[in-house]
């Protein structure tokens, strides 16, 4: 029974102790875009440039490209919500302008087959797109998906019109995750190995590949104006 009654008191003991550790919420993630510090407001025509280069990375081989843009209007801009809907797209490199391609080529490794058309507004499933933030994401998280944010999402679709292989058409079902970093005058916006498999294509185009790139915030003016995104 002494026995019994000194295990009865150790767990009461051990609950107590348990109650009395405070708990410690985790910070929600409350994004705003500002310029200075401040504010920008809803309107704001916003531009996102890349630093370095776009790679998309397959088991054949990379893909490079050094312009990766994207353009779009604020549409929400409150601590916790942060919403702009992007109607331009232009990623290109340093290879030729194929006739009717939107940009120059972006090159490739040999084994990939060659220099690449990219052409991110297909038809389907192409432009608007949706660049956000919310409080019900994850820390310092942006997600990238497709229709404008005010309707229902869709999946991103893009072709690249690869030399010696053909059009390879990828596209991802889900948003496209990524992270920010927080400052009051000049963040960063980065993917990291984001898989986007293919739709469509020969039996040359890879299965799928991994998308990286890091683009800053600007105001999309002359002078354009860096923008930071606090949380």
């Amino acid at each position: 029974m002494n026995r019994i009654l000194t295990t009865i008191c150790i767990l009461l003991s051990l609950v107590a102790t348990l109650a009395a550790v405070p708990v410690t919420a985790s910070a929600a993630n409350s994004p705003l875009i500002v310029e200075n510090g401040v504010a920008v407001p809803i309107g704001t025509k916003i531009l996102t440039t890349n630093i370095g280069t776009l790679k998309f990375t397959t088991s054949i081989g990379t893909m490079e490209c050094t312009t990766a843009k994207m353009t779009g209007e604020l549409t929400k801009n409150t601590t916790g919500t942060v919403e702009s809907s992007i109607t331009a797209v232009e990623v290109g490199g340093t290879g030729l302008k194929q006739v009717g391609a939107p940009a120059a080529e972006c090159t490739t490794q040999p084994i990939f087959g060659g220099d690449t058309s990219v052409t991110m507004n297909p038809t389907t499933n192409g432009l608007p797109w949706c660049l956000r933030s919310t409080s019900a994401m994850a820390d310092d998280e942006f997600q990238l998906r497709g229709n404008s944010c005010a309707n229902l999402a869709r999946p991103i679709r893009f072709a690249m019109d690869i030399t010696n292989i053909g059009t390879c058409v990828y596209q991802r079902t889900g948003a496209i995750p990524g992270v920010f970093t927080t400052s009051t005058t000049d963040s960063a916006l980065v993917l990291s190995e984001v898989e986007v498999p293919k739709l469509e294509g020969s039996f040359g185009c890879p299965s799928s590949g991994k998308l990286d790139m890091t683009v800053t915030l600007e105001t999309d003016a002359s002078p354009s104006t860096p923008l930071g995104v606090t949380s």
